[in-house]
């Protein structure tokens, strides 16, 4: 089987009828969520990676930034958001996940603006029930 013979991650077991990871996958980070800003109405005509960065690193280290486009499918991390907030699904966006959360806070604090079709920053999940999601993640045994 090509399985066996190419990968040095995945095994197949003696039936040959199943595949599975030779090390699990790594910790899911359950801090991202609460890392993680959407910026919506930025001050920049066509927003680029390195524009939204260079907005935001004032407020601390950056991890991570996306650009989401009206029409691009919505990552699935990204959709709990959205279906929350319609209205980011018509404007482009940006994720920005930050090295901590306190410096998500500050990007929060700072770069909000409360004026109409102004910048709004805000959490991608806040850690309130309102806005809580929850990740269950399902393991199969190996069979």
């Amino acid at each position: 089987m090509a399985i066996e013979k190419k990968s040095d991650k995945l095994e197949v077991n003696d039936l040959k009828t199943k595949v599975r990871r030779k090390e699990p996958l790594p910790d899911y980070d359950e801090t991202t969520p609460s890392r993680t800003v959407v910026a919506m109405n930025m001050p920049i005509e066509r927003p680029t990676i390195e524009g939204v960065a260079e907005l935001f690193k004032a407020c601390g280290d950056i991890v991570l930034v996306r650009i989401l486009r009206p029409g691009n499918p919505i990552p699935a991390d990204v959709r709990p958001f959205i279906n929350k907030h319609p209205e980011a699904a018509t404007k482009v966006c940006a994720l920005v996940e930050f090295e901590r959360t306190e410096f998500a806070h500050k990007a929060i604090k700072q770069l909000n603006v409360e004026e109409e079709d102004k910048m709004k920053v805000c959490c991608k999940v806040c850690l309130s029930k309102k806005f809580a999601v929850t990740l269950t993640l399902h393991y199969r045994s190996w069979r």
